[in-house]
């Protein structure tokens, strides 16, 4: 997961300083992290046991629909 971050971050850097993408851009795409940990922690740690299912999927939701504002939000 460590290298994994650091290439996102590294990725992120580039993006900003090399392309010019906006941050306001780039800051809500960092919190889809929030998804693939909750999917390694499911499937590695078997937390889908305690897992409160509702609440994830509305958390998902709200992750996805904030990202899909942003990347179809003109300039």
């Amino acid at each position: 997961m460590g290298l994994t971050w650091a290439t996102a971050i590294g990725s992120m850097a580039y993006a900003v300083s090399a392309l010019g993408v906006p941050v306001s851009i780039i800051a809500p795409m960092t919190d889809s992290s929030a998804l693939v940990a909750l999917a390694a922690s499911t499937l590695v740690f078997r937390e889908w046991e305690t897992l409160n299912g509702p609440r994830a999927l509305v958390g998902t939701l709200f992750i996805v629909l904030g990202a899909v504002v942003v990347a179809t939000a003109k300039d």
